[in-house]
């Protein structure tokens, strides 16, 4: 369940007591998920009712109100469209003409993230299946976060405006695994598990999560479990080759405990996968350490894509855009190739040896035009 909060509103943990800790304030317009349920607690204000979310938190429900699914769900006016065509498919010039003119054709890609806005009319035709994974199931991107990225990899205008995505031809599967851009919670294991057996089951080639987790490391045990189990399904889809790209981090975040094998996000630091950070000019200068599990880096600026309602496209940056630009190059490589060979062979090792010949001198990235995108294969 949806609401909307409504007052400024404190965020109790483990009780329906104003007495109860404080993590967090919530200020007036940000959505919150609700297991729907009204609990007896403290008296305020008259209101003696709360409500708890799925990490067990609780919410005085004075502060709160009907969220509006309408705006989100059915606005299919696009006022705010854009002027102009967004085409990545051309704007990355690294890559070969031959790659490019695939287009992705052919080639399966599953995106685990927020969902999207499957209405926006520059993605309704990428989709060939869309399901929410998570424990409030409604196929509607409230963070706007899926949608974007969606529509670097795979978007597909039709007209004089909008956007065209690295891939345009390639076919979406569009798995929920994320509620409100909330990533990072030990909740999220089991939805991102399931979402991967349906990746594989609907024959995907790729899949891309911008998205990282929290490790556990300090949890009880079931947690540590739920990391294992994930660990061992990228291991599993690795032995298929079925490529898999990952967000790793943006500049501060690489910049951690590299001596004990951190300094990259989980999943992506797992050696199955494809690790795509972003990073700011001059990082690597400040900072010449890196982990040896980082695989790509591309430039920490503002690209644009489709985006959720009322705004419809706007511009995002860090390594959740950089990931989903190669997931786009990797279908193009694949399907460049569909001629010669009817399922994808290639593995991790494959795909970044022939990235490398086209990557671009570390020293030589263009921070300075976010009409293009530019990447470095980290050796």
């Amino acid at each position: 369940m949806k609401l909307t909060v409504t007052d400024n509103l404190n965020v109790r943990v483990g009780k329906a007591s104003l007495n109860a800790p404080c993590y967090q304030y919530l200020a007036p317009g940000s959505i919150l998920e609700v297991d729907g349920n009204l609990y007896s607690g403290d008296m305020y204000d008259g209101i003696s009712t709360w409500y708890k979310d799925l990490a067990g938190n609780y919410y005085w429900s004075g502060g709160v109100g009907e969220f509006n699914k309408i705006n989100i769900a059915d606005n299919d006016v696009y006022e705010s469209a854009l002027s102009s065509l967004i085409n990545w498919n051309v704007n990355i010039p690294q890559i070969p003409l031959e790659w490019k003119e695939s287009k992705g054709s052919g080639v399966k890609i599953a995106i685990l993230d927020t969902g999207i806005y499957n209405l926006h009319k520059d993605l309704k035709n990428a989709v060939s299946f869309y399901s929410d994974f998570t424990p409030i199931k409604d196929n509607i991107d409230y963070d706007g976060h899926g949608t974007h990225v969606a529509g670097i990899i795979g978007g597909r205008s039709n007209s004089t405006t909008g956007i065209i995505g690295v891939a345009p031809e390639s076919e979406l599967i569009i798995l929920k695994v994320l509620y409100d851009g909330k990533d990072g919670s030990m909740n999220n294991y089991q939805a991102v598990i399931d979402a991967l057996d349906k990746a594989v089951s609907l024959g995907a080639d790729i899949i891309n999560m911008s998205f990282s987790l929290k490790t556990g490391e300090n949890s009880k045990e079931d947690e540590l479990l739920r990391v294992d189990i994930l660990k061992k399904k990228i291991a599993e889809l690795a032995e298929k080759n079925i490529i898999i790209v990952a967000a790793a981090g943006d500049n501060e975040d690489l910049d951690l405990d590299i001596q004990n094998n951190k300094g990259i996000f989980f999943p992506a630091i797992c050696n199955e996968i494809i690790s795509v950070a972003s990073i700011s000019e001059g990082y690597f200068a400040n900072y010449p350490n890196y982990n040896n599990n980082l695989n790509i880096i591309g430039p920490c600026i503002n690209y644009l894509s489709t985006f959720r309602p009322p705004t419809l496209y706007k511009e995002l940056q860090g390594c959740s855009m950089t990931t989903s630009f190669i997931s786009g190059i990797i279908a193009l490589l694949l399907s460049s190739k569909k001629n010669i060979i009817q399922k994808n062979t290639y593995t991790k090792s494959d795909i970044l040896t022939l990235l490398k010949s086209h990557s671009k001198e570390l020293n030589n990235l263009d921070y300075n035009n976010n009409f293009i995108f530019n990447f470095n294969i980290i050796e």
